[in-house]
């Protein structure tokens, strides 16, 4: 079976507040507004909800307000696992973002990875954001290396055998076959 090719359309969060949602995405993070509607959901109980759309580029985030939907409580997991990281292509305009993050009054905190800055911060709905810049392709990893790490780990952690990859033929511009992995 051939894979399609894949794209993310959006990305989907819980608000809890209207107004601090739309002046962070809009003021804060120079998104744009591009949908909101509201109603009754039959699926969630006949409540009345609100959805927002905003969007940067091609980065689009959908926000849910739903009657009477409360603050999930911390489940002790670190604050940065669960996030969305954005890119920039330069450190000047890492810097720029930092500052104006800065300027917001939003609080934030540096993590380098292996020499790129990262910005963590957080938004209205505590919804984890990343600002990062690869001016460079990462070599830490790629491959059968990639794999032979997810091994070792799964393994010292008694989570099962993670299989060989896939290889598949695609076929060449003269008809030949040629072996690949598959990409997932």
């Amino acid at each position: 079976m051939r894979t399609t090719p894949i794209q993310v359309e959006h990305l989907a969060f819980p608000s809890f507040d209207a107004s601090r949602t739309y002046r962070f995405y809009t003021e804060v993070m120079g998104f744009k507004l591009t949908m909101a509607f509201s109603g009754d959901s039959p699926e969630w109980g006949n409540k009345a909800y609100l959805m927002t759309g905003f969007a940067l580029g091609t980065v689009k985030i959908h926000f849910f307000d739903l009657e009477g939907m409360q603050r999930p409580r911390a489940d002790g997991l670190p604050r940065d696992i669960r996030h969305v990281a954005l890119a920039v292509p330069s450190r000047k305009e890492w810097a720029a973002w930092k500052k104006r993050i800065a300027a917001a009054g939003v609080s934030s905190w540096v993590e380098d990875h292996d020499g790129v800055p990262s910005l963590y911060f957080s938004d209205p709905n505590d919804v984890m954001i990343e600002i990062t810049c690869h001016q460079r392709t990462s070599t830490r990893r790629a491959d059968g290396a990639a794999l032979a790490v997810v091994r070792r780990w799964a393994t010292a952690c008694g989570q099962g055998e993670i299989p060989a990859p896939v290889v598949r033929a695609r076929a060449t511009r003269t008809g030949h076959a040629r072996r690949r992995l598959a990409k997932r």
